[in-house]
């Protein structure tokens, strides 16, 4: 970024831009008309919101989808799963505002929102306005500076904290969730001790996978194999618990399974167990886990085995419903 006394420069600048195709001189208001945007700058009156209180000067404004560009001196190639995941749940209320500097020759060049950019053009929406904040006076340097830093600033909200927005706002999957985690008499809390779930990813990963049903089960069963223990809640332990019952479902005694998990030991001797079984020294229990625990279930047992959990399944294929 510049520092203060260059921008002394460039806000001198911001004023009269040049059209590199004519060479003629223009004012920031003939940009402006030029472009046949909405644009406001601290010499142009009319609507509009000016945050000209930095070093330097940017307003926001409405411009067309068509009047943007993407600069990939500086900028990342677009993702096609981003963009066609923007696409499918897009929604107008949620597109933000996107970041662009209105250059020398009066184009207009995106700095943050670029995916966003792409998702509109793709659904044939180039003639729209869109809400954004367009700098003034900055250099291809500068855009890159602002990139980075914007990117590098940007934290991504954590599952717990979309999981209790979800349940203010209604989500269909939060609820559930929560109410079944409440009927085991647990609660979702971020602070560790016993009947606390921290693990939201996890909830959702076997809510989605495998259901309501499973997901209580699952946690009923870790509750009373486990009572008082702070750790009966562990990501690695629901998602394997969780497996088997989706897996074998009614052939499962939960009764069984509960004992079975007792005997073994608390949640980090099992997992321990399981990353003990893998020659490769990964700290993957996927598949490890489950496999561990289906074991000691039919250790003794004459009838009603369970077939052996396999071992060479990849991540998804483990909630596959076979007996």
């Amino acid at each position: 970024m510049k520092n203060k006394a260059t921008v002394k420069t460039t806000k001198s600048k911001e004023k009269v831009v040049k059209n590199k195709t004519t060479g003629k001189q223009l004012t920031a208001k003939e940009a402006n008309k030029n472009l046949n945007t909405s644009i406001v700058t601290k010499d142009v009156a009319v609507a509009g919101a000016n945050f000209d209180a930095g070093h330097i000067s940017k307003m926001s404004s409405l411009i067309k989808v068509s009047d943007m560009f993407v600069d990939y001196t500086y900028q990342r190639q677009p993702l096609k799963t981003k963009i066609n995941r923007i696409v499918k749940n897009f929604n107008p209320d949620l597109l933000g505002v996107i970041t662009c500097s209105m250059r020398e020759d009066n184009t207009l060049a995106i700095i943050d929102g670029s995916h966003r950019y792409h998702a509109l053009v793709q659904m044939g929406m180039k003639n729209a306005n869109v809400n954004a904040l367009v700098y003034f006076g900055l250099s291809i340097e500068d855009e890159a500076h602002i990139f980075a830093l914007t990117n590098k600033e940007h934290t991504k909200p954590t599952p717990s904290q979309i999981f209790k927005a979800g349940i203010v706002a209604g989500d269909d999957v939060s609820i559930g969730i929560n109410e079944v985690v409440e009927k085991a008499g647990a609660k979702v809390d971020f602070s560790a001790g016993p009947d606390k779930i921290r693990c939201v990813a996890t909830l959702r990963k076997v809510y989605d996978n495998a259901g309501a049903n499973v997901l209580l089960k699952t946690l009923q069963t870790l509750r009373d194999a486990y009572p008082n223990n702070k750790e009966m809640y562990r990501d690695q332990i629901i998602s394997a618990v969780a497996c088997i019952y989706n897996r074998y479902g009614k052939k499962v005694d939960q009764a069984r399974l509960t004992e079975t998990l007792a005997k073994i030991g608390n949640p980090s001797l099992v997992i321990a167990q399981a990353q003990a079984m893998i020659s490769s020294g990964q700290t993957v229990t996927f598949t490890s886990l489950p496999y561990l625990i289906v074991s000691r279930y039919n250790v003794k047992l004459k009838n009603n085995r369970l077939t052996d959990f396999p071992m060479n399944l990849v991540a998804q294929q483990v909630w596959t419903k076979k007996g």
